[in-house]
């Protein structure tokens, strides 16, 4: 089994309320959910909350909401409390605010891990000229696609005048390493950088990446917002949101 599961929680400290938020009168987090319920190969899906006005608004569109603890710092450890729940394969992170994410990509991410088996995480990347955005995640890899750190920085990119890879917001974990990674200490990176998954890379799990072109982009500031509407609004937004919503 493919398990995919949504992190959602409502107290956005960049955004207030930011998942209840509404595009062409949907609220956010219904984006993402109804993009992500076309992939073919996820075999549940579930949107992981801690937030009642979450549960209530996905429950009353039709998808699967759990109520998780409020206790968690991040949204890995709360997917973590539910996917111990179920015997999967892989365990599929999709966050909240990746409205625009192409299943098609959730669908590749899948393949793309169940052939590279011996990684433990497998995420995105996409090419990115953003060097100074603070709010994406930055990816250092080798010739091999193996990432061996991150940074919300551009410190390692001064000489880099074209661009850089961002990490794309669905990651893909093996169920025991999500599990372990939720029982281990924040490290000095993650709290220091606010990245979750330098965690990860401080405890030495096998990480990877592959590169795709993608046009998605996580909803972190009013701006991201704003610019979600004028996407929406033009004619490649049009295209892509025709027959979901």
């Amino acid at each position: 089994m493919i398990l995919g599961l949504i992190p959602a929680r409502l107290k956005s400290k960049r955004l207030k309320d930011k998942l209840l938020l509404k595009l062409k009168n949907i609220p956010l987090i219904i984006h993402t959910m109804k993009h992500a319920s076309r992939s073919k190969k996820l075999n549940k899906l579930f949107v992981c909350t801690d937030s009642k006005k979450i549960f209530d608004v996905v429950k009353k569109n039709n998808g699967q909401p759990v109520i998780t603890s409020g206790k968690y710092t991040n949204g890995t450890e709360r997917i973590a409390s539910v996917a111990k729940k179920y015997n999967a394969k892989l365990v599929v992170d999709i966050q909240g605010d990746e409205i625009f994410i192409d299943p098609t990509l959730i669908d590749k991410l899948i393949n793309f891990h169940l052939k590279n088996y011996k990684y433990d995480i497998i995420v995105p990347c996409t090419k990115t000229k953003n060097y100074k955005d603070k709010s994406i995640v930055k990816f250092i890899f080798n010739n091999k696609h193996e990432v061996t750190n991150m940074t919300r920085r551009d410190i390692f990119f001064k000489n880099n005048s074209k661009f850089l890879y961002k990490q794309v917001d669905i990651i893909s974990f093996k169920p025991k390493k999500l599990k372990l990674f939720s029982e281990l200490k924040r490290t000095f990176n993650e709290k220091n950088n606010n990245i979750e998954l330098l965690r990860a890379i401080d405890n030495n799990f096998k990480i990877k990446t592959f590169i795709v072109k993608t046009d998605s982009f996580s909803i972190n500031t009013k701006s991201d917002y704003l610019k979600a509407k004028r996407y929406l609004n033009s004619n490649d937004g049009k295209k892509k949101f025709k027959n979901i919503n």
